[in-house]
């Protein structure tokens, strides 16, 4: 007797369709799927989706390595580079490698939260002029980006790079 919205709104949905969680952790850590909707479709939910998963699988692609899902999980909740190295635990050194390993699988992952768009355009300049190296763009632009945040803006270029020449 409730409303679509109300058991689950569409914003909610179409991050569950595109993220496809195959567990309940997963699934609660989808951006606005509360428990109480997990109470009422979760375990629904969880069936169509290993459904489709296992019917859709393409035993070419691996899965994303399990030490770095949850970073995809947390890149994906719109943490930052800094938020995600506390709540795992690690060095931004090891987050930003890992967020380089997550783009190489899923190279439109949004990052914003880690870099905006004009410093990762300014960045993008930089290296079609042919500056790679992290400790070289450091310098280049007098330390304002760190090494951790270098390496994600190239693996974001190269990642976009790779996707236009397709």
């Amino acid at each position: 007797m409730q409303t679509p919205n109300l058991i689950c709104p569409d914003n909610v949905l179409a991050k569950i369709s595109q993220l496809k969680p195959d567990n309940k952790f997963k699934l609660l850590m989808v951006n606005g799927f509360t428990q109480r909707m997990f109470n009422k479709v979760g375990n629904e939910f969880l069936e169509v989706i290993t459904k489709y998963l296992n019917e859709n699988r393409n035993d070419s692609v691996k899965p994303l390595p399990q030490n770095i899902q949850e970073t995809f999980e947390l890149l994906n909740k719109k943490f930052s580079l800094k938020e995600i190295a506390d709540i795992r635990k690690l060095d931004e050194a090891v987050i930003s490698m890992q967020i380089e390993t997550i783009l190489s699988y899923f190279p439109e992952t949004n990052i914003n939260s880690i870099i905006d768009e004009k410093d990762l355009a300014t960045i993008e300049k930089e290296v079609k002029v042919g500056y790679e190296n992290l400790r070289e763009l450091k310098k280049r632009f007098d330390d304002k980006f760190s090494v951790p945040l270098l390496r994600i803006a190239i693996a974001k270029i190269k990642a976009k790079s790779a996707k236009n020449h397709q």
